[in-house]
């Protein structure tokens, strides 16, 4: 439990996490991917998108109950496979049906981890009587994910002169590491009110 892991490392492992599982190495090269070299026309391309935003908006409820039902880190682990999931299979597809298929699976894997992330890091300041750092933890979490997406976005084109499903590749094996490295955190006890902090 939390205990057994100290604040520091628990805290460590999250950052991680999330460098991990924002490191969209595909999203440079996105455009020219689907259109250049899967032949989609920006509409379909568009929809893709759409599709996947929609189905992602309309999961929140259901998937936050599995979440609730499933424990913060088996979450945020499902979440993270699942968006692999679906990035290798947009990888490795040309079919139109099976890219808005697999666009889906990936937005569906974010509803897993949008606001378990955060909830899990309130309850692990309030595992160690820590929980005033909530806001500037927060606000350290939103750090690592803009430097991992900075990050991913100059180094997907490299990749893309290799080939230009190799960053959607990349991008997926990066979740499926990210998905082994949640199961390193631990599930903490749900002490956290609703008025108190995010649910």
């Amino acid at each position: 439990m939390a205990r057994s892991t100290p604040l520091r490392r628990r805290l460590l492992l999250f950052y991680g996490y999330r460098g991990l599982v924002y490191f969209y190495l595909w999203l440079p090269v996105g455009a020219a991917y689907f259109t250049d070299y899967r032949g989609l026309s920006l509409a379909q391309y568009a929809l893709i998108g759409t599709v996947g935003w929609l189905a992602m908006a309309l999961a929140e409820v259901p998937t936050g109950a599995m979440a609730d039902a499933l424990g913060r880190r088996r979450s945020l682990a499902l979440g993270a496979f699942l968006h692999g999931l679906g990035m290798l299979g947009q990888g490795l597809t040309g079919d139109f049906a099976w890219l808005v298929a697999f666009g889906v699976l990936r937005t569906l894997g974010f509803s897993f981890i949008s606001g378990t992330d955060h909830a899990w890091l309130y309850d692990s300041l309030k595992a160690d009587g820590e929980e005033s750092r909530y806001t500037r933890e927060a606000g350290r979490a939103a750090a690592v994910m803009h430097a991992a997406q900075g990050a991913a976005s100059i180094a997907g084109a490299p990749l893309a002169v290799y080939h230009l499903a190799a960053p959607l590749v990349a991008t997926a094996a990066v979740s499926f590491v990210a998905a082994l490295l949640a199961l390193r955190l631990p599930e903490l006890p749900r002490v956290v009110p609703a008025a108190e902090g995010p649910a």
